[in-house]
């Protein structure tokens, strides 16, 4: 529902791969090379909610799979007590109880909690300071050159450790994990009473990317989030966000091809005027306000270096974090010589990007693509779209659907505003002046042989190239087949068999509580949220 309902046409919301078991397995094979391998997972947006249940997932298989630090940035979790747009879109999703909606503020807490306690038990683990010492101690006069674990540790570490930490980037700015349904902590951050509710004392720090404002300084004072470029703002005033949120509105287009067979699609054709009516009457906008009095307490270790962060679009550094226009055309390799039987020759003039740009572009349109054939059922009967992936194999048919999908993908989104979603983790400077004093930092002794295997089984493209006896072979059959040991990834994931079934430590607890059926017959349903 949320697709149908967002005016934002580049998001397309479909079903997620098996990457949370897929990612706890990788971690094991690492520490199988090494057993105390520091291993920092570094996440961003979804891949948050992947990662965090790797973590759960990792816990069942044990200690070695399971990550010694992690760095949340811009993730949709949420923690909101209440939020009605969630709860409406998410009535179709049941607990173990038979509630609907969405998760109850408790479920989400004692979640992370768990969460945090998981990495808790990883500071006992971090290798012996003598040890790193006997590889990388620096005694340089100048102590801003030199280096020793020890000092390092109280310096940058948290409670004199860079294991069992969880720090969180957030951009106040993010118009993805501010949309209504969404509203996630990579937006507005953790205030004090929700570090409280979820036991992150001692675990958890936050730091705040926004334009005009430091990272990384000194016994920084809370942050208050109603301000733009460092100046004040009206606290519920609509001009927090630059340009205004657009309203909600109801895509019939968008409903039909996201509902699967005909009866479905008669339904949505059938209540579309009424939710049309009813979508336009709330008025609810895209992105939602933060609270009047919303206030985030920076806790994290001072930095070396304080920096105010900048946007890196093109090769290019501009100090406008906040950035304007974000067509994806703009991606297409600017040096590229033209070509009328190119599918994107009609765009081509448009281009900015280098040929990595071009190539990421491709490979998100790829993957759009492939999911989109399943459900126009083009593809497979095993479920491979080999018009994807072999474009000179492609039909007739087939090259036209593709050669439409991606004209009306690239026009759709001519003038779609930056999401200010990916800002953070697409300039390395910040990387080299936050990142690298917020990941677990030890001694490596894994060989080049066995590090590049590792970048093949992290890679679901190129899994294809393993040896049959690798385990990790395995997970190609989604990237290729979109099944997983031969079944649907639903099926799969929820028999009471599979090894990545939900973990016990994750609470689902859903706010609308089934009233059984009474004698009569008639049952109810009530929530305790709204």
């Amino acid at each position: 529902m949320t697709g149908k309902c967002t005016p934002a046409r580049r998001a397309r919301i479909l079903c997620s791969p098996p990457g949370a078991w897929r990612l706890a397995r990788l971690v094991q094979s690492i520490r199988a090379c090494q057993k105390d391998a520091p291993v920092t997972i570094v996440c961003h947006s979804q891949g948050n909610m992947v990662s965090m249940a790797a973590a759960f997932l990792g816990e069942t298989l044990g200690p070695s799979a399971v990550a010694d630090s992690y760095v949340l940035c811009n993730p949709p979790y949420s923690l909101l007590d209440r939020n009605f747009t969630e709860n409406w879109v998410s009535g179709n999703l049941k607990d173990e109880h038979g509630n609907t909606g969405r998760q109850k503020y408790t479920a989400r807490t004692q979640t992370l909690k768990a969460f945090f306690d998981i990495l808790r038990t990883r500071l006992a683990l971090q290798q012996n300071a003598a040890f790193v010492d006997e590889f990388s101690a620096n005694q340089k006069p100048d102590p801003k050159h030199s280096y020793t674990a020890a000092l390092d540790r109280a310096a940058y570490g948290l409670h004199g450790s860079s294991y069992g930490r969880v720090t969180l980037y957030f951009n106040p700015h993010d118009q993805v994990i501010s949309a209504t349904p969404v509203q996630g902590i990579g937006w507005r951050g953790m205030s004090a009473q929700e570090i409280a509710d979820t036991g992150g004392d001692g675990v958890f720090t936050q730091r705040v990317f926004a334009q005009n404002h430091d990272v990384g300084q000194k016994n920084e004072a809370d942050y208050d989030i109603w301000q733009r470029n460092g100046q004040p703002l009206t606290p519920g005033s609509l001009d927090f966000w630059l340009p205004l949120s657009q309203v909600a509105e109801y895509f019939i287009q968008k409903g039909l091809r996201a509902s699967k067979g005909f009866g479905r699609k008669i339904l949505t054709f059938l209540f579309a005027p009424i939710v049309i009516v009813g979508s336009k009457l709330a008025g609810t906008r895209i992105n939602a306000l933060p609270p009047k009095d919303w206030k985030l307490p920076m806790k994290a270790p001072e930095l070396p270096e304080k920096f105010s962060p900048q946007s890196q679009r093109f090769g290019n550094i501009s100090e406008q974090f906040d950035e304007g226009c974000d067509s994806p055309a703009d991606s297409l390799h600017s040096a590229r010589a033209f070509d009328a039987d190119d599918v994107y020759a009609p765009y081509r003039a448009q281009g900015k990007g280098s040929a990595q740009d071009e190539a990421a572009l491709r490979y998100e349109l790829n993957g759009m693509l492939r999911m989109q054939a399943r459900r126009d059922e083009l593809a497979e009967k095993d479920g491979s779209v080999t018009g994807v992936d072999k474009p000179e194999a492609a039909s007739d048919k087939f090259k036209a659907w593709r050669t439409k999908e991606i004209h009306n993908y690239l026009a759709a989104n001519v003038d779609t505003h930056a999401t200010d979603h990916s800002t953070i983790m697409s300039n390395a400077m910040h990387a080299e002046k936050a990142l690298a004093y917020d990941v677990a930092v030890g001694v490596c002794t894994i060989r080049q042989e066995e590090l590049r295997k590792l970048r093949v089984v992290a890679d679901w493209c190129l899994l294809k190239r393993l040896d049959d006896t690798e385990d990790s072979k395995e997970f190609f059959e989604y990237y290729d087949k979109g099944k997983f040991k031969r079944v649907p990834l639903y099926e799969w994931a929820n028999n009471k068999d599979s090894p990545a079934k939900k973990p016990q430590k994750i609470m689902d607890e859903r706010q609308n509580v089934v009233v059984r059926a009474a004698p009569t017959g008639i049952s109810a349903l009530g929530t305790d949220d709204a």
